[in-house]
Parts: C-alpha cells; structure tokens; sequence
C-alpha cells in the first residue's frame, strides 16, 4: 500500500446497508449543525432528510415561538414528543431534531429500540480577545 496515495472514500453504502433503514436522529444545541451535516448524510446514505421542528410546526399549523406563547413549554413538549414518534414509525430517515432535543443529560433518552440511533452534533467555538 503506497502511504501517499490518498485514502479511499467511506463506503456510505456499506454504511446504509448496516443501519438497514433505522432513522439517525441528529442532536444538539441550536446551530450546531443538525441541518447542515444531516442533509448531505441522508444524500450520501441514501436516505431521506427531515427537520423535526418544520414537521412540528407543520403539526401545530403555526410557528414554535407561538406554540410556546399560546401552549407554554409543557403544551410544546407534548407536541414535540408526539411528532417525534410519529417520525420514528418511518424509516431511512435522517432527522434533525429541534435544538431543545440536545439534552446533554441524557433524560430525553434513545429512541425506542429498533427505531433508531443517535449521533451528537457539537460547535466548537473559539473565544478569543479581538485585535484591536
């Protein structure tokens, strides 16, 4: 094997084969990514793309910021939480889920088994003092 001839590309395929069509629920806070990473993954898995906050307000048939004015965050969790299990009857799904869906504690849990996994997406962000 010649060490500088570049490495070979991943094998989404075998990848997709392996997941046999459960859902990858992307997590994390807002602008982490979900969005961006999860649309060229279902592309390159052969998988379909969905963000579950536009399925929810699709649900609701009104904007988050109004769901939670006129619901509150319990009205709004319900909604999240039944939304959130009717994505999971589908399948070869690439989810983003909403920012609040980025519970580092964990207390949100796993998606029922056989439904699915988990990938974290995570911002680094540098702070710095500006040059003035």
């Amino acid at each position: 094997m010649d060490p500088s001839a570049p490495a070979p590309a991943p094998s989404h395929a075998a990848l997709a084969r392996r997941l046999q069509g459960l859902n990858v629920y992307l997590v994390g806070m807002m602008g982490a990514g979900k969005s961006a990473v999860g649309r060229p993954l279902a592309a390159a898995l052969g998988y379909r793309f969905l963000d579950a906050d536009a399925a929810l307000e699709q649900a609701a048939g009104r904007p988050i910021p109004t769901v939670f004015a006129e619901d509150g965050e319990e009205g709004f969790r319900q909604l999240e939480t039944a939304v959130l299990d009717r994505i999971a009857g589908f399948h070869s799904l690439v989810v983003a889920t909403g920012g609040g869906r980025g519970d580092p504690t964990g207390e949100l849990g796993p998606p029922a088994p056989g439904r699915g996994g988990v990938a974290g997406c995570h911002r680094n962000i540098a702070i710095g003092a500006a040059e003035g």
